[in-house]
């Protein structure tokens, strides 16, 4: 949507076309530069031209249910992941489609990854149909916690969110929201999930506390981007707390100001079900809601967009909203430059899917020396990627100083490879010129700018500077270069 997917392919076919290169006639006339490269010293190191990353190997905790199903028991793999592969992905696949002996499986047959999506800390995963079949709501519940107890293993991942195709699937009419790692007790899960449903269904002003996942629309750039929240829910309804949730500001990601919603609803949402068996929630807004979101400078693109996302990941069993404004369906919407139909009025969450956000750390020059960590939304295309990584920190963002001499660009990275956890960083004549009046403090700020900013990516540990393909005792006068380096947060300033 909003011309997305045409600008990442675009930047994916580039990417592509660099890596396809063994020497990069781009950048030759940089290397004719009159400038005094370092003296080729023998080493047996090749310097990347152009973008890869070598297989590696990886190891995962992955959780089954055990024989006499009162326990999860976790088993220890090892597995090559190819540069196209996702982590993730690989081994949601082993869990969902290879089950050892000694253990129960945790899906019904048949159950296939549909699909992963990473928002800050917290993964939302999406499982076939199939996943439906399981035999009881305790077996939902542990194929649930089976999964949760894996992802969170993983760096940087405290929370899973799980859909069955597209919806939250209660367990005893609860949903479940954002899941972390248990104990793997089986038994005391199901039975606070029994506690729960039964003080539901005891007393009409009952609540639940579950966490959930918002969305909100990027302060920077046309993205969404992702908050847990931990909220209590009385009497059921889901949709009216979810919705004062995101009337308030958003705690841990930079997003949009308040867009006081709640107030305006006109009438208690509710779930409509059609005779194609689609459930869909009905918000109907006063017409107040137009001035609220031009005061909060959000385009009715993203004001349906964040319903759609929030809703979808936590209401049980829809499969996407329809909003109104004093009754009178909305059907087309804009984000400012471009107006969106939507059938019947539905806004699913397929709508909105590819323009969830990464969240992304970058490490600036602070004012009083040092390195100050930024976190950008990015597309996750750039998340992923060293070469474009590098590039965000060249520029100024947001008042943030660039750690980078001025006239550097995109085309003094003649290759990046990633190998053994190793970033190799090739660079051009133009940048090792560039640097070679940096006072010590500048050069060792720019220097673990870089290193700091890659070794956040999950398969660097450290980074290998060349230049020209060939290696330097220092950029400047002070940093020694000539060895992999680690990162260093003790260069981290505070906010």
């Amino acid at each position: 949507m909003r011309g997305k997917k045409g600008i990442l392919c675009l930047m994916l076919a580039i990417l592509l076309g660099v890596s396809g290169c063994s020497n990069l006639m781009l950048f030759e006339a940089q290397s004719t530069r009159d400038v005094e490269l370092p003296e080729i010293s023998g080493e047996d190191y090749v310097a990347p031209w152009g973008d890869s990353q070598a297989d590696y190997l990886e190891r995962a905790g992955i959780y089954y249910i055990n024989e006499d199903a009162q326990q999860l028991a976790r088993s220890e793999i090892s597995y090559l992941l190819t540069p196209s592969e996702d982590q993730m992905v690989t081994v949601l696949n082993r869990l969902l489609g290879e089950t050892p002996d000694d253990v129960a499986a945790v899906a019904p047959e048949g159950t296939r990854l549909l699909g992963v999506e990473a928002a800050g800390s917290v993964v939302t995963v999406n499982l076939s149909l199939e996943a439906r079949g399981a035999d009881s709501d305790q077996r939902i519940l542990w194929l649930y916690a089976a999964i949760a107890n894996t992802l969170t293993e993983m760096s940087n991942i405290t929370g899973v969110n799980i859909l069955i195709n597209g919806r939250q699937e209660a367990v005893l009419s609860l949903p479940m929201g954002v899941m972390a790692q248990s104990d793997g007790d089986l038994t005391a899960l199901w039975a606070q999930q029994q506690a729960d449903a039964q003080r539901a269904q005891l007393s009409e002003t009952s609540s639940t506390s579950r966490t959930a996942l918002l969305y909100f629309p990027a302060m920077e750039g046309a993205w969404f981007v992702a908050e847990p929240r931990d909220l209590t829910f009385v009497d059921g309804n889901y949709a009216t707390a979810l919705l004062a949730a995101l009337s308030q500001p958003a705690r841990e990601v930079s997003a949009r100001p308040v867009l006081n919603a709640v107030n305006e609803l006109l009438s208690t949402p509710s779930v409509v079900l059609t005779e194609e068996g689609f459930r869909f929630l009905q918000l109907d807004f006063s017409e107040q809601i137009h001035a609220l979101m031009d005061e909060a400078g959000v385009s009715a693109y993203e004001f349906v967009g964040m319903l759609a996302l929030t809703m979808t990941s936590f209401v049980p069993a829809i499969d996407g909203v329809q909003v109104s404004v004093e009754g009178s369906l909305l059907r087309e919407v804009s984000d400012g430059e471009t107006v969106h139909s939507f059938a019947d009025g539905v806004f699913l969450r397929s709508h909105f899917a590819d323009e969830i956000g990464s969240v992304v750390k970058l490490y600036f020059r602070a004012e009083e020396g040092g390195l100050i960590a930024v976190e950008r939304v990015v597309s996750p295309l750039v998340a992923r990627s060293p070469r474009l990584l590098l590039i965000q920190l060249m520029q100024d963002q947001n008042g943030y100083a660039s750690a980078f001499p001025a006239g550097c660009n995109g085309d003094d990275i003649l290759g990046v490879r990633i190998a053994d956890g190793v970033a190799h960083v090739n660079w051009s004549a133009n940048f090792y010129r560039l640097c070679q009046n940096l006072d010590y403090a500048a050069e060792r700020d720019l220097v673990y700018a870089i290193v700091n900013t890659l070794t956040e990516l999950t398969n660097v540990r450290g980074v290998q500077f060349s230049f020209e393909g060939r290696l330097a005792d220092t950029l400047a006068n002070s940093i020694y270069l000539k060895t992999v380096l680690l990162r260093n947060p003790g260069l981290v300033q505070d906010e």
